[in-house]
């Protein structure tokens, strides 16, 4: 049996040039994939990707972790607006047990403060 057990997503933004290695709420850079080559398995992109180009690593484990197939339907829908900005001090405390971390940013970070 040949199937990826777990896989990567990268991508690309529209006008950008490298490759942004997707991370999942959890913070997880590497998502579960089947087990087995003949049950469909969905995964839920939990934040959404926004972008031009989607490129999905897959990876076996095991003693057969030279040949790899897979089978892959990625669902989406056309995204018009726009994020207008963003600007959020990391790690900012708003009283006592409220404190803001944005862990799945993937825009500039200047001097811990994420912009875009």
């Amino acid at each position: 049996e040949q199937f990826a057990d777990s896989f990567r997503i990268e991508y690309k933004r529209e006008n950008e040039q490298k490759w942004i290695k997707y991370k999942y709420f959890s913070g997880q850079y590497i998502l579960s994939g089947n087990s087995n080559s003949y049950i469909p398995t969905m995964r839920d992109l939990l934040p959404s990707i926004i972008a031009r180009q989607i490129r999905i690593i897959p990876i076996v484990t095991g003693p057969l972790s030279k040949y790899i197939c897979m089978r892959l339907e990625l669902y989406g829908c056309s995204y018009e607006d726009g994020l207008i900005s963003y600007s959020m001090p990391q790690g900012d405390k708003r009283g006592y047990d409220v404190q803001f971390f944005d862990e799945t940013y993937d825009g500039q970070n200047e001097n811990g403060t994420l912009k875009g």
